[in-house]
Order: structure tokens, then sequence, then C-alpha cells
């Protein structure tokens, strides 16, 4: 097997962090600093017309904390329009959060004009500066074929470079392997290649026995992913075993069971400070599963919640860094509110890849995607201990409670 097998894609985004801190925070003393020093006080207004003249000027520091300012109201009114503007000015600039936010604007249409294909383009940008946020939200949009043709090989790789550094990314990936059906190489070795016909170019060897998830097919091809090699490519059909009771995969890459996976973040809701320095602290991994132990360091155990799997109870945490909780159960509905790490909701109703919740107070019901919730296994014993008890007295008998008489 080649080299490429024993790891990953190389991924620089703690040395980034560092770097940024490093290239970033000027000598104190300077109207950079001195407007972060305000920023953290609370004095928005000072922060801002200190930032101002600097973003004016063209630096692009500081029109990315200027944006933040304008699509936060802090310190002036809510100005979308003039906070996706200046997260513009940044990205042209290479900021790679600017380019981030820009893109997640333009995706979603926030306050501004909605563009697609612009907003594929931004996170593009900062998917190669190696921006796992960025890369994870790459990937859903080849996985959900938004703007551009459904691929999911390109999913697995944005996903798989986000990994390292992103749970979310890492619930994406392991789950998008657990859902797909499995392919055995049935010959004793078989060429893996970068179309699907006999003249396209060899990418990598597999032998015998070796299991691929299927991607797509196509005229008596198969694309899989061999996981724990980090390869894809094509193989005739007439060379593999496929496990046909796991979901059907079209022939265009599409699959109607495909769950809702979680993006990251929202937009403007950084702080100035960090964001321009640090990257945002990361959620804890989860523990890896039989299966997805197979993706090598990246592999982390898929929440609990598609549509495959029975309820383990009725209450469930958001294990993303940011869920969004939607009036409907699509993409494309408006978002009521969001939810961060840890949230404990209650589920009511289920749907193939969504799951509609509320919080634990009864506040703030919504569609959420199945993919970013896993079961609370602390609140869900309690509710089987609270029953259990209350059966317990109903069994109870007049007789056997007694009334002390003698």
């Amino acid at each position: 097997m080649k080299d490429k097998r024993n790891a990953w894609r190389r991924r620089f985004l703690q040395a980034f962090a560092v770097l940024a801190i490093a290239l970033s925070l000027p000598a104190l003393g300077d109207d950079f600093s001195d407007a972060i020093v305000a920023y953290q006080k609370g004095d928005y207004d000072t922060a801002h017309d200190l930032w101002a003249p600097l973003a004016e000027a063209g630096d692009a520091r500081a029109q990315f904390n200027l944006a933040l300012l304008y699509g936060n109201g802090l310190g002036r009114t809510l100005d979308r329009e003039t906070a996706r503007r200046w997260f513009q000015a940044a990205a042209e600039q290479g900021n790679v959060q600017a380019q981030y936010n820009l893109a997640r604007m333009l995706q979603s249409g926030d306050g501004v004009q909605a563009d697609v294909a612009a907003a594929r383009g931004w996170y593009e940008k900062a998917a190669r500066q190696d921006f796992a946020p960025a890369q994870n939200n790459l990937a859903l949009m080849y996985l959900e074929g938004q703007g551009m043709p459904r691929d999911r090989a390109r999913a697995v790789r944005w996903f798989s470079r986000a990994a390292e550094s992103s749970p979310e990314a890492r619930n994406n990936l392991s789950g998008l392997a657990m859902r797909l059906p499995e392919a055995r190489v049935m010959a004793s070795l078989v060429n893996l290649r970068a179309g699907p016909s006999m003249q396209s170019r060899i990418l990598d060897q597999v032998s015998r026995q070796d299991t691929g998830v299927l991607l797509d097919q196509r005229a008596g091809w198969s694309r899989l992913w061999f996981v724990e090699y980090d390869s894809i490519g094509w193989i005739a059909d007439r060379l593999l075993a496929i496990d046909r009771t796991q979901p059907a995969v079209s022939t265009d890459g599409a699959d109607a069971s495909e769950p809702e996976a979680s993006d990251t973040g929202a937009e403007t809701s950084t702080d100035a400070m960090r964001a321009e320095t640090t990257m945002n602290s990361e959620s804890p991994a989860q523990a890896p599963s039989a299966r997805t132990q197979r993706i090598a360091d990246a592999g982390e155990k898929q929440p609990e919640g598609d549509s495959s799997n029975a309820p383990q109870g009725p209450w469930y945490t958001v294990a993303s860094g940011s869920a969004e909780l939607r009036d409907e159960p699509k993409t494309d509905a408006s978002v009521r509110d969001r939810l961060a790490y840890g949230t404990s909701v209650k589920v009511l109703e289920q749907r193939p890849g969504w799951r509609r919740v509320e919080r634990e107070n009864g506040e703030a019901s919504g569609w959420v995607g199945a993919f970013v919730l896993t079961p609370d296994d602390a609140a869900n014993a309690r509710e089987a201990a609270q029953a259990e008890a209350q059966a317990q007295v109903e069994r109870t008998t007049p007789a056997e409670v007694g009334t002390g008489g003698g």
C-alpha cells in the first residue's frame, strides 16, 4: 500500500492559531491595541472610533473587527450591509475569518442578498488556508448539492481536512461513513481509478477483503471511500460485493435519506479580539464507535439520533458547536434560534434526518438536524428512575401500605 495510507492530510489549524497571535497583535499603545482594550471593557464607541480610520486606511484586522461591531450592533445600530462591506474588504486582503464570515452571510442571505455561488468561492478561499470551519461548511455544500452538483467524494475530502480540529467535521465525517453502504473487494488486487472507466488513471490499489464505503455508482462502476487508507476511487462493480442492506446510493450520488449535518458557528457572534487573534475553543470530542474507529485519529462517535436508530429516550444534548433551530425540517427554513453546545433538549417529533425539539424549560421549540444530537444518558436515566418509582407506587396495594392499627 502507498505511504499515503498511513497518514491523513496535513493540517495547520493549531499552528495557524499560534502564528495569528504573533502576527496580529502589535505593540501595546497603538490605536489597534487600544481599541481591543476598549472593546474588552465594553466601550464599543471608542473601539469603533479607533478602528474606523485604520479600516479606511486598509488595515484588514481593523476592517474585520469593525464588521463585527456592525454585525452585532455593538456601539452602532445593527447594520448587516455595512458589516458585509467591511468583511469583504478584509476578505479581499486574505483575512481568513472575514472570508468565512462573508461566506456565511452570503450563503444564508442574513441581512444581505443571498449568493450561494459567491459563498462557495469565499468558503474555498478560507478552506485553502486550512480554516476548519470553512472546510466543514464547504463539505456540507458538496454533501447537500447546494449551488453545485452533489459530490460526496469532495465532501469527504473537506470533512477529512477539518476533522482533526473540528468536532462538527468529525461528527459529519463519521456519520456519513456509518450511513452509507459498504462494498468488499472480491479480487486479489484491484486498481482504484480516477474515473469510471478502464482508461482512467490508476490512483491506488486495494486487496481482497478490503472494505470501502460506497459514495456513488455509475454505469457498472462504484466510487468507494476506503476509510482506513484515506483513498477514494472507482472500481468495476463485478469486482465487488456490495452490502445491499444499507441505504441505496443513486447514480448521481443523491440519497433521499441523507441526514442533516451540522454547520459551524454563527457568522457575526465571534468575539472581536478572539476572532482576530485565536481560534474559537472547540467542544469535547466524542468517544469512537467500533466502525468509525477505522477513521484513524479523525474518527469520532456519531451522535445518536439519526433516523436509522431507535431513540434512546426523549432527552438529548447538542453535540455541535452551534445548532440552528429552524421553523421547518429543511435546510432553507427560517432560523428562529441557535442552540449552544451541551444544551439539553427534549425530542418531540422525528422525521428523516430531523428532530423537533424544545429546551428543557419548554421554550424555543423547533427543528434541528439529527446529526447535532446525542442522547443525554443522565437525563434519560433520571426520567426512567422517576417513572419506575411512580409505577412502584401505583402497584402498591392499600393492604401493603397499612394503617398502623394492631
